[in-house]
């Protein structure tokens, strides 16, 4: 009977251990997202700085 308690001890413990991979792999990517967000919105703020740039000199 003490066998089958360490058993599932160690068990959910590897769940555990299972749980927090994922969640870095979660966090990971949030924040790659993230970085692709910045770079949508820096590009796009780079395309009206060109147009109004253009509309300006010509």
């Amino acid at each position: 009977m003490l066998g089958l308690a360490e058993g599932l001890l160690s068990l959910a413990e590897g769940l555990l251990d299972l749980a927090e991979v994922v969640l870095g792999l979660a966090e990971s990517l949030l924040d790659l997202v993230k970085g692709l967000l910045g770079l949508q919105q820096a590009l796009n703020i780079w395309k009206v700085y060109n147009l109004l740039s253009f509309e300006f000199y010509s």
